[in-house]
């Protein structure tokens, strides 16, 4: 999807190295009190181990945040 120009991807920086100049844009994101990360599955979409997992880490991230930003 990300090369068909629907779709982006998180890579790690170890992982995006592989991509650069492979015609995909790659840009590094220093993460930042003003960043946020949005996730919304879509309603009744499959909840597979990999989503179940992912929500899971996104929440123990969010609970960890500092008060200001939760």
């Amino acid at each position: 999807m990300v090369r068909s120009g629907a779709g982006v991807a998180l890579l790690a920086e170890g992982v995006a190295r592989q991509y650069r100049g492979n015609g995909l844009a790659v840009a590094d994101v220093t993460p930042t009190c003003e960043s946020l990360l949005v996730f919304c599955p879509a309603p009744g979409s499959a909840q597979t181990p990999g989503i179940r997992a992912l929500t899971a880490f996104l929440h123990r991230r969010a609970s960890q945040a500092p008060a200001e930003l939760s």
